[in-house]
């Protein structure tokens, strides 16, 4: 079985897209990325949606 998290934590995806905690939390907030899955109050991502954004040019998305 492979070694892939289907969920990124926020740290991942700055790892990821090459940014600062900071920028991917303005980002966040203004609705830049895909809408995150809540465990609780904890924030995920999921993979797959973060692949598709960055495959499509990291498009500016409307906030939920």
């Amino acid at each position: 079985m492979a070694d892939i998290a289907l969920l990124l934590t926020p740290k991942d995806v700055e790892a990821l897209i090459k940014v600062s905690p900071r920028k991917l939390r303005a980002m966040k907030s203004a609705g830049e990325l895909p809408k995150p899955v809540m465990i609780g109050r904890l924030v995920r991502y999921r993979r797959s949606d973060i692949e598709k954004w960055v495959a499509a040019g990291c498009p500016a998305l409307k906030a939920a």
